[in-house]
């Protein structure tokens, strides 16, 4: 290798090793946030991972939430890929299928979904009531904005007063490092 072929070797190096350490990161941080993922009852969860977009039938208030609402979902949600680890794409929903045990009482339950830091004011969580029933339903968040796209653990959590009753973790990385969602989502549209 000549001295001006390792020079740029180096350069190249150099630049792409802040993301190959993030990437490395974000997977023992995976690792160890999944170890601590749980569910109790009264819950239940059918699934978890990743949701292709779907039309959206509106919006609900959800004041506790960067954005001030909650997208309303049409149709019954599957899972599309069975996957913690969310690519950084619009469009891309992840999270949980989750009901109420049949014949457990409702009770005052909310959602909350903790986050790396974005948005003006920095938020790192988002709370919303989940309308828990005894039917099953996907609780999920949506990359709407690209300002939401942060890389790092995100965990779904459902608490019940001071009670944690369920936590999910996944982790968004750059959308090279999972391209599957994106191709299956999006029809092959991720270029390598």
């Amino acid at each position: 290798m000549t001295p001006v072929a390792a020079a740029r070797l180096a350069v190249l190096l150099s630049t792409l090793a802040p993301t190959i350490a993030l990437s490395q990161g974000l997977a023992e941080v995976a690792s160890s946030a999944t170890s601590r993922d749980f569910i109790r009852a009264p819950l239940e969860m059918e699934e978890a991972g990743i949701y292709c977009p779907s039309a959206h039938v509106g919006t609900e208030p959800a004041p506790e939430t960067e954005s001030g609402y909650i997208l309303l979902m049409a149709g019954d949600q599957r899972v599309a890929l069975n996957s913690r680890t969310v690519p950084a794409h619009l469009g891309i929903s992840f999270g949980v299928r989750i009901r109420l045990a049949p014949g457990s009482e409702a009770s005052d339950y909310r959602m909350v979904v903790l986050h790396p830091p974005y948005g003006p004011m920095d938020i790192t969580q988002e709370i919303w009531d989940p309308n828990l029933r005894d039917d099953w339903g996907v609780r999920s968040f949506q990359f709407e904005y690209e300002r939401e796209m942060q890389p790092g653990l995100w965990a779904f959590e459902v608490h019940r007063g001071d009670e944690v009753l369920m936590r999910q973790s996944f982790t968004v990385v750059p959308m090279a490092d999972a391209p599957e969602a994106v191709d299956l989502c999006f029809g092959g549209t991720f270029l390598s």
